[in-house]
């Protein structure tokens, strides 16, 4: 599916997913315009909430393999650092 094809989709208002493509935008801005009051934003569905609720109080709670990804990216750029420049503390 060609960029272009996605963005005509989008912009089509004679589409009829459009003017749930448009609140569901709109639900987003508003959640990231004031995240601390997502839970006064209107027309959220259960699943929405509850994955909100997740991500404010358990902001940490991810899978495994994320967290071994992060770590092994963060070491591979550790390792890079030093092979660049010699040492890892200059004296």
């Amino acid at each position: 599916m060609s960029n272009d094809f996605v963005q005509e989709y989008i912009e089509n208002p004679t589409n009829p997913e459009y003017n749930n493509i448009l609140s569901e935008f709109k639900k987003g801005a508003e959640i990231a315009r004031n995240p601390g009051r997502w839970n006064a934003v209107e027309g959220l569905t259960e699943d929405q909430r509850s994955a909100l609720n997740d991500e404010e109080h358990h902001p940490f709670r991810q899978p495994m393999k994320l967290w071994l990804t992060i770590i092994c990216c963060s070491f591979g750029a550790l390792v890079q650092y030093v092979l660049e420049n010699g040492a890892l503390f200059k004296a």
